[in-house]
């Protein structure tokens, strides 16, 4: 497994612990605050207007004595007013409650109550109306007998109601301390597991990678110091295992090349004589060389004469056919523009035709009229004559001209097809020219280049004449060089059997499967 992979796995299992955590932590706060709105919502403002009901309820208690012992009308007017008030409080508090009950026992308890209420409320107006007509003995016994006990049922009621809305609000109270107990030990629980699993793969990854890197590290050491004779194994497939595989297929080619060397170096001073031999003959060779060259040079310097003469004359045929090929492009053109203007013409002499033809009918018309005015149109009918006379001859001209710009017409397209064929063969012919022209420039080009070659060349075997003579010392001095290089190459330590024979195994190549 790659180190990425495994810092990936760890990191990730971690970071997966911390959000799991904290995605529960904030779904307890949401039931947490849900919790806590409802309290204050509803649970609280329920309590409160129970509360303050209960008391407007013990107030007209309290007043319903104070009416009985009242001693002047102005006094009981002033009490039964509080009542009165108390009462309307405790009616529109009574709607609030109903509103925001979500329990079936509150909203059953509070059809209780408010059943409970009716009796008592006739029953101490029924007193009020009996002190107002001054039957104070009557008005005691039925608060006596009907209106107080019918009070403590209500009141026994609405104890009920202020207990159960206590009973919600403890409970709610109850409900978000054990959501804040709950979120808290969730988040406690993943850090704390967090934090274990991140030492444990902190812990993990590290030796993994630590261990192999000093091993590599001491191997490195050796090799340094010319050891070449260290193994390296290393089975694991992450980054530092990729890299043992490399450091081991630098080391098998270290020993190929130490051993290649070492064998080269014999081959070089066996080498150096045989090349000390070769050298004279070569000088030899050089000097043959350099006679043909000359005699080849002179032949092309011939050639390339001849050569330069043809490209002369076909760039002047070149010139030629190309102001050809100009000449007859704007005689085509020419011809086109003939077409056009003749169809122009043709056009104009349309509309002359048709200028006769109305010509003629106005006097024919101017004819009839004259006829019918008698003897004071015979001169009007003369004119209108000489009119239609001078109209025909119009439409016989037109019509000549028409039939002649025609055939024109005909004939210069004819010349322009002509022309537009001539075109492409007058330019293929050029084409043809210029290519020759090329041809003989790129000839004449490559045999100067040729020649300037053999130059080259001739000089090139003169100076092989004399560096023969010097390959000669130049061996000696490769033999002692290859002596010294023998003994640089016994630094490296490999096995015997390997430097004695010059080889190795068939190199392996390490193929790094990226994962």
């Amino acid at each position: 497994m790659r180190i990425g992979t495994k810092l990936g796995m760890g990191f990730g299992a971690v970071l997966i612990l911390m959000t799991g955590g904290f995605a529960i932590g904030v779904i307890e706060l949401g039931s947490l605050n849900r919790t806590a709105e409802k309290m204050a919502a509803s649970d609280w403002k329920k309590a409160q207007l129970t509360y303050d009901a209960n008391g407007w309820v013990l107030q007209n208690a309290t007043n319903t004595f104070r009416l009985l012992l009242a001693t002047g009308a102005e006094e009981r007017a002033a009490i039964w007013a509080e009542i009165d008030k108390n009462k309307n409080l405790i009616t529109a508090n009574f709607e609030k409650i109903e509103g925001l009950l979500y329990l079936a026992e509150g909203r059953k308890l509070m059809t209780e109550i408010k059943e409970a209420r009716l009796p008592y409320v006739s029953s101490f107006t029924l007193v009020h109306e009996l002190l107002e007509e001054g039957k104070t003995a009557e008005a005691s016994r039925i608060a006596k007998e009907e209106t107080i006990p019918r009070l403590g049922t209500f009141t026994e009621k609405m104890a009920e109601l202020v207990t159960l809305q206590s009973k919600l609000v403890d409970v709610g109270a109850l409900e978000a301390a054990k959501a804040y107990v709950l979120a808290r030990t969730i988040l406690v629980s993943f850090a704390a597991v967090a934090i274990a699993l991140g030492v444990l793969f902190s812990v993990l990854i590290t030796v993994s990678i630590t261990k192999p890197v000093l091993k590599t590290i001491d191997v490195l050491a050796l090799i340094s110091r010319g050891d070449l004779t260290v193994s390296l194994d290393h089975s694991s497939k992450d980054e530092i295992g990729q890299m043992t595989n490399s450091l081991k297929e630098m080391v098998q080619n270290l020993k190929k090349v130490v051993s290649e060397v070492a064998q080269s170096t014999k081959n070089v001073a066996l080498g150096s004589r045989e090349l000390s031999s070769t050298s004279q003959g070569l000088a030899q060779g050089a000097s043959e060389q350099s006679s043909v060259a000359e005699e080849t040079t002179s032949a092309l310097e011939q050639i390339s004469a001849n050569i330069q003469q043809s490209a002369e004359n076909a760039k002047q045929t070149d010139v030629i056919a190309a102001k050809a090929y100009k000449d007859m492009n704007v005689s085509g053109e020419s011809v086109v523009s003939t077409v056009s203007s003749m169809k122009e013409i043709a056009g104009k002499i349309g509309i002359i035709e048709e200028i006769a033809r109305k010509t003629d009918l106005l006097a024919l018309n101017a004819a009839i009229e004259a006829a019918h005015a008698g003897d004071q149109g015979k001169g009007f009918a003369v004119v209108a004559s000489e009119i239609r006379k001078l109209a025909d001859r119009s439409k016989q001209a037109a019509a000549e001209i028409t039939e002649l710009v025609s055939v024109g017409v005909g004939v210069a397209e004819n010349a322009g097809e002509l022309l537009t064929k001539l075109v492409p063969d007058i330019r293929k012919t050029a084409d043809l020219v210029q290519e020759i022209s090329s041809a003989s420039n790129e000839q004449n080009i490559g045999i100067s280049q040729i020649n300037k070659a053999l130059q080259q060349l001739d000089q090139v075997i003169q100076q092989n004449a004399t560096v023969s003579e010097e390959m000669a010392s130049t061996a000696e001095e490769l033999s002692s060089q290859a002596e010294i290089l023998d003994d640089a190459i016994s630094f490296f330590k490999v096995d015997v059997a390997l430097r004695q024979s010059g080889d190795l195994p068939e190199k392996s190549v390490a193929l790094i499967e990226h994962e």
